[in-house]
């Protein structure tokens, strides 16, 4: 159950990133930001689905999640960096 705490940090962070970029950003940058939110709800909805069906399918559930939260979060960071970059203006 150590793996637990970290899995929701991660989820934390898969989540939080984006939502903060939403909630700051306009535009396309505020649809661009959505999108590893949307990959982490899908995520999530194809584990649940799978454990409904048979719950000793998917064992591997977290590794997913994990993959996921760290794809999105490199993914809000390059986001962020290229706004930076271009000089996009904080509203």
């Amino acid at each position: 159950m150590e793996a637990v705490p970290f899995i929701l940090v991660m989820l934390g962070v898969a989540f939080g990133a984006p939502l903060w970029a939403m909630w700051r950003w306009h535009g396309y940058w505020r649809l661009a930001a959505a999108l590893p939110a949307v990959a982490m709800a899908s995520m999530m909805l194809w584990i649940a689905i799978g454990l409904m069906r048979d719950p000793t399918a998917y064992n591997l559930w977290p590794l997913g999640i994990l993959m996921w939260g760290a794809v999105g979060s490199v993914y809000i960071g390059v986001l962020g960096w290229v706004r930076r970059f271009l000089g996009v203006e904080e509203d």
